[in-house]
């Protein structure tokens, strides 16, 4: 059996690797504050002082980080994978950051022997707790297939969606629409307030035609009960998103309506609730509207 290695042990990453290790040998782990990594040494786990150090002892290495600047820094930095990798590893990078950067990072991993997917989750913590996540796979077919049971211990549906970045591209596409969709809802229900119409009564009926949605059957309750405990951070929203504005400008589309979400959530976040969930967009439109 694999020894398994996991770098970043942060809201995602904790529960992620948990699932990994009920069913897989998970020999290392790394985390930059150490104090996230005590649970593991207590049930045998190896804490490794460098991401290098997980890279020696493992063959195949997990990374969950916040963005391109974490992956590229853990993988290709001093004291990085790279310098530990053996030939014949795969790193699985379950983080979401920018698809050119992570084919860039995958083509270091390559000369070193070793190969690299891009995996990036679609779900919340709630989501990477229950082990119910989705998973969309950037690499070839062969190393999609070795890593695909790991996956499966933390994902419902992994699915392999073309070659390395190509993961990370449908993850950007998803997170638009979803932002998109929680902008525009957002949106309506300012107004009706506004307006005077009771929230919980907007709720009901938006639920029971075309304007429900997913986004609004896991955000209405907490619009009502303005409970941004985070789950899916706002900042990370507003990353991802801007990955996928870059994204669509490197091949030259038009995004009105994301630009226009954009915008909100740029807002939102210089009003500091860039630790809120991204729920607590919610609050930016109400307070628009109080002004207006």
């Amino acid at each position: 059996m694999e020894a398994i290695g996991f770098i970043g042990l942060g809201k995602m990453g904790n529960p992620i690797s948990r699932h990994i290790m009920e069913k897989f040998t998970l020999a290392a782990v790394y985390n930059r504050s150490p104090s996230k990594t005590e649970w593991f040494r207590k049930n045998g786990v190896e804490v490794c002082s460098t991401p290098a150090d997980v890279a020696r002892k493992c063959s195949v290495i997990f990374t969950m980080l916040t963005d391109s600047e974490a992956v590229s820094a853990v993988l290709t930095g001093k004291d990085g994978v790279i310098e530990g990798i053996r030939p014949g590893s795969l790193v699985v990078d379950v983080s979401t950051i920018y698809p050119e950067d992570s084919q860039r990072i995958a083509l270091k991993v390559m000369e070193k022997g070793a190969e690299m997917v891009d995996s990036p989750v679609i779900g919340s913590v709630d989501l990477a707790t229950t082990g119910t996540l989705t998973i969309a796979v950037g690499g070839s077919e062969a190393a999609f297939m070795r890593c695909r049971p790991m996956l499966e211990t933390f994902g419902k549906r992994v699915v392999h969606v073309g070659p390395n970045g190509f993961g990370l591209k449908v993850k950007l596409l998803n997170n638009m629409i979803m932002g998109s969709n929680y902008a525009i809802l957002c949106e309506a229900i300012s107004i009706g307030e506004k307006a005077g119409i009771d929230t919980e009564t907007m709720e009901e009926i938006f639920s029971g035609g075309g304007a429900n949605s997913r986004t609004l059957e896991m955000k209405g309750k907490r619009m009502m009960e303005r409970n941004y405990d985070p789950q899916f951070l706002l900042a990370h929203q507003l990353k991802d998103i801007k990955y996928g504005l870059r994204m669509s400008m490197d091949i030259f589309s038009p995004t009105p309506v994301t630009s226009a979400a954009a915008s909100m959530y740029e807002t939102a976040y210089n009003e500091g609730r860039g630790d809120n969930d991204y729920s607590a967009l919610i609050e930016t439109y109400r307070n628009i509207n109080r002004k207006a």
